[in-house]
């Protein structure tokens, strides 16, 4: 699907603002657009700041069923 056919009208979630925030420093930072493979460094970027987003989110979920657990057990 390209990025021109989604759906607008709804604001992004804020993790993938921010995450998409990191992933464009990254990639402005590390990647050179003359370089013959910027597009599978793009993705290889994508795939890293994807990846710690969602094991962030498990992290900070876990979390709160831990201190959840505490609670309700005191």
């Amino acid at each position: 699907m390209s990025e021109d056919s989604r759906d607008v009208s709804t604001p992004p979630h804020a993790n993938r603002r921010y995450a998409g925030i990191v992933e464009s420093l990254i990639t402005k930072l590390f990647i050179a657009d003359s370089d013959p493979r910027a597009e599978s460094k793009r993705a290889f970027v994508h795939w890293v700041v994807v990846s710690s987003t969602v094991i962030v989110a498990l992290v900070f979920v876990a979390l709160i069923v831990i201190m959840l657990a505490a609670v309700l057990r005191s």
